[in-house]
């Protein structure tokens, strides 16, 4: 025993300095959460000069401030007339149509001076008759209290801090009054040194420990594996990995991801995260720029800073595009070159290896282009999923340890990267026993591996403090937006939901085929018809990794069937085993498959592929125009492809019922039918189907591109970067800066089917005794027309009918291929119509020749624009009028009507240039790629000129100024009327992709008076 001991002496110090580096790291990536970091305060004053009662702009980005100290002179108090507002961080006239902020308000009343903080009233304070005393009001997180001359004389306790949008007051010798507004910034913070020593200390900790690990177990004698068998068959070296078709196959796996990358839709969310990228710099934070108070993406979201220096380049699209199919590559490399030889002896076969490139484009192509999560994601879980197996294979911690390391960093992506550390729960029991008969020991690797998933905090509280992680936790869970774990039904919903993007049947294919695979191999599990040439213990690991990760969904904050995307390396993986599993025509090699558990099969194949293909072709924006299919299932000759399929489910099942019937008529009852040579398998339908999925999406977009080749599409966007022109949709717009300049010219005509202006009641709408009626109006200018509210027609019992004037049509309609527009106010409801008649002129005389109905535009009852198209006028048409009828039993017309114009417009970058701060809406933010965003920063948002935000009738955008949320611009949004300017697109000007919207100040604002300095915080309290 004694000749053991030096011997185990020496292993122990590897193992107690594995423990100690291990252990270091650990702590030092927790206490790299809790390090202190440098924060920005920042203190905003009114008056913003000396006697100067100018009302200032404060628009705090998280509405409230940290804390508001108000003071006010009893000789001001006491100068003022009852009613006059003292002191008011709200505007002072409420934004029509929009519910006021909860400001605070400081007025002189009769009875004293009266206060009002966020929807509070603080008891009414009488003002001294005599003498120079002063109030002062302080709002914390803690209490608001009054003090006179410094002692408290009301208070409310609790939170009852003011919403601040600026401070205004309605006197006009500011003397004796002040505000100063401290603006929370405890999301602006930058590492100190510390925190920064600790991080590298965390790193070189824990790299120093997988190296002692890597050098432990390589000295180490090799340990005899117990269950080889158990662990699976990997394919041997020359098994032909590298031969040919496999070299082919790779080449055209890459060649459509770069395809793709051309003529791949945007997702819905692409322009919400390049927001927050190209926010980035400006802000001085990963922050949520459109709601949540910009509250930061942390603890999840570092992949935003890898695409923020990637955008350094370029953000036009195709550039911002390319990671996520470089991550493509990467994840199919792994899945076909690393994975897949693990799943079995079969994977030898060349055509396994097409299989597989097929299972991964079936679920990467509707879910991994773009700049959403899930590329990093399905990357990580195929990286995490290769260590793993090698690890199990090789019998080596290290692997391991790095996938614990790699699972760490996909969580810290977004929370669905919780399914990255799936593989190694699933491979839990055989870890463990790998661990103890490993020289390294056990607790030495418990310890290497929990300093691996440790160092997951490093990349999670890099950009932020604890604090703020907890504040920005704390508005996920308080506000809209984040959904409990119970309506994870929600989701399935809408993958089965048609209309959206969400259940379009590219989405739906993977994953139900995908569940049919599970289902299918569970049975094989189960049944003890497992193949010989499959691995069982490695396919069961996919398996339980498949399964948990939808247990995983559940606890997502959000139900997109976008999540799908990062099932991605293991949902191939199976379709694999399942093609070949199911794709056999005997069960051995002498002995016939059954019939009925094929039949069934193949049934349940041909029945899930008419439910995917009940689905649309339907994706996201700009993406969606013009595609095949993108409203109705898909046909071929007229016949719904999913009827198709149902049929070919009820053949199969009355074919095969036949065939077992009359089999069991004349056969052992006991016995397997066998399946007749005919009867084809679950696989040989299902690859089929997969095909068809894959080749759908790509082939309507290259006809879309082709018919759309004179207008925008992503496919011309990105031709256009190549050529120099990389701002992407502004290339193609246009914007109609005057109205009024487009006017058509009145002509007089008489006598034939004409005659002048039957106006039966209505009145012109620029009549200035007209106040009811409603404005017509359009960037800004009144336009001239007729108002038929609140008339109706002289005719007494018969529709209430308005007939213009006669308008010359200009050739620039036909020309230049502009639209005929129409200004319209009021409800066009059921009954009412408006239509364009058109006409030609004969000396005095007007021959009509039909009428075309002028189609409705969103946003009634509200003016706006509605277009008609120039292909739907008249060739020989050269006058035009509008006629409105409304059948309604009221009798009345309830719409007014502008004077018809063609638009005078103007490139898109000449009116509004990229230089310019612009607020862009989230899902408009990634094909405007060359503005100058708005910014956010020291705690305040800035008025921007103009805002782009969705077409007309779309309100996803409003998140941004809406104060239920969080929308960041709520306050700036109190400060300024929106104008909107009407914008068309090059050749299609009658789709709206965009609004453009001018913000102008409602009165006049200074900048108020700034100071603060920057100070040192704990990283918990901030």
């Amino acid at each position: 025993m004694s000749s053991l001991r030096p011997a185990q002496g020496r292993a122990a110090h590897p193992r107690l300095l594995l423990i100690l580096l291990a252990a270091l790291s650990l702590l030092s990536s927790v206490a790299f959460v809790l390090a202190p970091v440098e924060r920005t305060e920042a203190v905003y004053s009114w008056p913003s000069a000396p006697g100067d009662a100018t009302a200032v702009a404060i628009p705090l980005m998280l509405e409230r401030p940290a804390d508001l100290t108000a003071r006010i002179g009893c000789a001001a108090a006491r100068d003022a007339e009852p009613g006059t507002v003292l002191l008011s961080t709200t505007t002072l006239e409420q934004k029509p149509g929009v519910a006021p902020l909860p400001g605070l308000r400081v007025t002189a009343a009769e009875d004293g001076l009266q206060v009002r903080s966020a929807g509070s009233d603080l008891d009414t304070q009488p003002v001294p008759a005599s003498g120079d005393c002063r109030w002062e009001l302080r709002s914390t997180p803690e209490a608001t209290a009054l003090l006179l001359d410094g002692e408290p004389v009301a208070e409310l306790p609790g939170d009852h801090r003011p919403s601040v949008a600026g401070v205004f007051s309605e006197v006009s010798d500011p003397r004796g009054l002040s505000v100063d507004v401290t603006a929370d910034t405890v999301f602006q913070t930058s590492p100190t040194g510390l925190k920064i020593g600790l991080g590298a200390l965390a790193l070189l900790a824990l790299a120093a420990s997988l190296a002692l690990l890597f050098l432990r177990e390589r000295t180490a004698p090799a340990v005899a594996r117990t269950a080889a068998t158990d662990e699976g068959t990997e394919s041997a070296p020359g098994d032909g990995r590298r031969g040919p078709v496999r070299v082919v196959v790779d080449a055209a796996v890459v060649a459509v991801l770069a395809g793709w990358t051309v003529i791949g839709p945007v997702t819905v969310d692409d322009g919400y995260i390049a927001g927050i990228v190209r926010s980035r710099e400006a802000n001085g934070y990963v922050g949520n720029v459109y709601r949540w108070f910009n509250a930061p993406e942390a603890p999840f979201g570092w992949f935003y800073e890898l695409f923020d220096a990637w955008s350094a380049v370029s953000t036009s699209m195709v550039w911002m595009r390319i990671p996520s199919a470089l991550l493509g590559v990467v994840t199919w490399l792994l899945v076909g070159r690393a994975l897949l030889p693990r799943l079995g002896a079969f994977t030898r076969r060349p055509g396994t290896y097409l299989v597989a490139a097929i299972a991964f484009a079936l679920w990467w192509l509707p879910t991994g282009l773009g700049l959403r999560p899930e590329a990093w994601v399905a990357a990580g879980l195929a990286a995490v999923v290769v260590l793993v197996e090698r690890g199990l294979a090789r019998e080596r911690l290290l692997p391991i340890a790095l996938a614990l390391a790699v699972a760490s960093a996909t969580l810290a992506v977004t929370p669905t990267g919780a399914v990255a550390f799936l593989p190694v729960l699933v491979a839990l029991v055989p870890i463990l026993r790998m661990a103890r008969r490993s020289p390294v020991g056990t607790l030495p690797a418990c310890a290497v591996a929990s300093a691996a998933v440790a160092a997951g905090l490093l990349l999670m509280f890099a950009d932020q403090s604890l604090a703020g992680v907890r504040v920005a936790t704390a508005f996920r869970n308080e506000l809209p937006g984040a959904v409990p774990w119970w309506t994870e039904i929600q989701r399935w919903y809408d993958l089965l939901s048609t209309g959206n993007q969400q259940g379009s049947l590219a989405r739906r294919v993977p994953v139900l085929l995908g569940l049919v695979a599970l289902a299918g191999l569970s049975w094989q599990w189960i049944s003890g018809r497992w193949p010989a040439d499959v691995a069982r213990s490695v396919a069961g690991r996919l398996m339980g990794t498949f399964t948990l990760s939808l247990v995983v969904l559940l606890f997502t904050p959000t139900k997109w069937t976008m999540h799908f995307g990062a099932f991605v390396p293991v949902g191939a993986a199976l379709l694999v085993i399942a093609v070949h599993s199911f794709g056999r025509a005997r069960s051995t090699a002498d002995e016939p498959a059954p019939l009925l558990p094929r039949l069934i099969g193949v049934c349940l194949v041909l029945v899930v592929s008419a439910v995917c293909w009940a689905g649309w072709n339907r994706w996201a924006f700009v993406s969606n125009r013009e595609v095949t299919f993108n409203d109705i299932p898909p046909q071929f000759l007229g016949v719904q492809v999913t009827a198709v399929f149902l049929t070919l489910a009820v053949v199969a099942a009355g074919a095969g019922a036949a065939v077992l019937l009359r089999a069991r008529l004349r056969e052992d009852p006991e016995r397997d039918v066998p399946a007749p040579r005919w009867m084809p398998t679950a696989a040989m339908v299902a690859v089929p189907v997969m095909l068809l999925t894959i080749a759908l999406p790509p082939a309507t977009f290259l006809k879309a591109a082709w018919e759309r080749r004179d207008t925008y599409t992503p496919a011309s966007d990105v031709l256009a970067t190549v050529q120099g022109r990389p701002c992407g949709l502004p290339e193609k717009l246009f914007v109609e800066p005057d109205p009024r300049a487009g006017l058509l010219t009145p002509v007089p005509a008489s006598g034939g089917d004409a005659g002048g202006p039957e106006l039966d009641g209505f009145v012109p709408v620029d009549d200035p005794s007209l106040s009811p009626a409603p404005t017509l109006s359009m960037a800004g200018q009144r336009l001239p027309g007729w108002s038929a509210t609140g008339h109706t027609a002289a005719s007494g019992d018969g529709p209430a009918t308005l007939t213009t004037d006669w308008f010359r049509v200009p050739d620039s309609l036909r020309e230049e291929r502009l639209p005929l527009v129409v200004t319209v106010a009021g409800d066009r409801g059921v009954g009412t119509e408006l239509l364009a008649e058109f006409g030609t002129l004969d000396g005095d005389r007007v021959t009509v020749l039909g009428d075309v109905p002028v189609p409705e535009a969103g946003g009634a009852p509200a003016a706006r624009d509605a277009r008609l198209d120039a292909s739907a006028v008249p060739p020989q048409a050269g006058l035009v009028r509008l006629v409105a009828t409304d059948r309604g039993t009221a009798g009345e017309l309830p719409l007014s009507v502008a004077v018809p114009r063609v638009p005078v417009t103007e490139p898109f970058s000449d009116v509004v240039d990229t230089e310019t701060p612009v607020l862009v809406d989230w899902p408009v933010a990634f094909v405007f790629p060359c503005q100058t965003l708005a910014v956010q920063a020291a705690g305040l948002t800035d008025v921007p000129r103009w805002r782009i935000t969705p077409a007309p009738g779309d309100p996803a955008g409003e998140i941004v100024v809406a104060p239920f949320v969080g929308g960041p611009y709520s306050a700036a949004d109190s400060l300024v009327e929106a104008t909107p300017f009407p914008v068309y697109l090059e050749n299609r000007s009658q789709e709206r992709l965009v609004q453009l919207l001018a913000w102008t100040p409602r009165l006049e604002l200074a900048e108020p008076r700034r100071s603060g300095a920057t100070r040192t915080v704990t990283g918990w309290g901030g």
